[in-house]
C-alpha cells in the first residue's frame, strides 16, 4: 500500500485455504502456473473465485477436464 501498488488477495483473505479447509481432508494437491489478479478474483483459495465473478479460462479448462 504505501508504495502505491495493490496487492491481491487483501490481507484478510490470504490465509482462507487454511481458513475453510482441514489438512487431514486433502486428498489432492493441484500446483497452477498463475495465481489471479484481478479485482475481485482473488480471495486466498486457489482456481476459485467469488459468486458474480466471471469464470477465468484456467478455472474453466479444469471444470473441463474434471
Amino acid at each position: 500500500r504505501q508504495s502505491g501498488v495493490t496487492i491481491y488477495p487483501p490481507q484478510k483473505d490470504v490465509f482462507n485455504a487454511f481458513r475453510f479447509t482441514e489438512l487431514g481432508d486433502v486428498k489432492v494437491v493441484i500446483l497452477g502456473q498463475d495465481p489471479y489478479h484481478g479485482p475481485g478474483q482473488a480471495h486466498g483459495l486457489a482456481f476459485s473465485v467469488r459468486p458474480g465473478i466471471a469464470i477465468p479460462p484456467s478455472l474453466l479448462n479444469m471444470y473441463k477436464e474434471l
